[in-house]
């Protein structure tokens, strides 16, 4: 169900607390993704693409 789905990225739905401040789905997404970016770019892999691009995607919902 939608409605199901948008609840869990929404950002009142908190997936865990760090350092007190709570860090939603779509926060830790983001975040992980953008990490595993910077670290396949080091390495120089082709999927660094796709992964900042769902990076990119996931802050643009945060922050919309």
């Amino acid at each position: 169900e939608v409605s199901f789905v948008i609840h869990y990225f929404s950002l009142e739905f908190v997936l865990i607390y760090v350092f007190g401040y709570p860090l939603s789905l779509l926060e830790m997404l983001g975040t992980v993704s953008g990490l595993f970016c910077v670290f396949l770019a080091s390495r120089n892999h082709i999927l660094t693409w796709p992964i900042g691009i769902f990076n990119s995607i996931c802050f643009f919902f945060l922050f919309y």
